[in-house]
């Protein structure tokens, strides 16, 4: 079974080329190309991220004012759910499944998407 979120290295965090590669390894090829990773981490009180037809990676830490983070949550098209990671003081990335919204709280994060075929 796949995980649904793995713990990183703040060096692989921040190197577009080994965070592409530990994607492939722990969520597939379908993030080997053709993708965008934002380039700034984004510190985030509360938001909701709505669902999206792509899968989404997110790459997740503690805020500089924080040891830990509060929560990641991710929840399927009915509500339930999915996987959530509380109060942790590491570097993780996570898989957001196709259809899926997500909770930012009290985090740090960078999104990390497949772009859409253009034909």
């Amino acid at each position: 079974m796949q995980a649904n979120f793995v713990p990183i290295s703040q060096d692989v965090a921040n190197d577009e080329a080994r965070l592409i590669a530990e994607a492939v390894k722990n969520f597939g090829g379908d993030f080997e190309s053709k993708v965008d990773i934002e380039e700034s981490w984004t510190t985030y009180t509360v938001k909701l991220f709505e669902s999206s037809s792509i899968q989404r990676l997110i790459v997740f830490r503690p805020p500089s004012s924080s040891r830990f983070f509060n929560c990641i949550r991710v929840r399927n098209p009915q509500g339930a759910v999915e996987w959530e990671v509380l109060r942790k003081s590491d570097t993780y990335m996570g898989l957001v499944p196709t259809d899926c919204q997500f909770e930012a709280m009290l985090v740090e994060l960078k999104l990390f998407t497949r772009k859409k075929d253009l034909s």
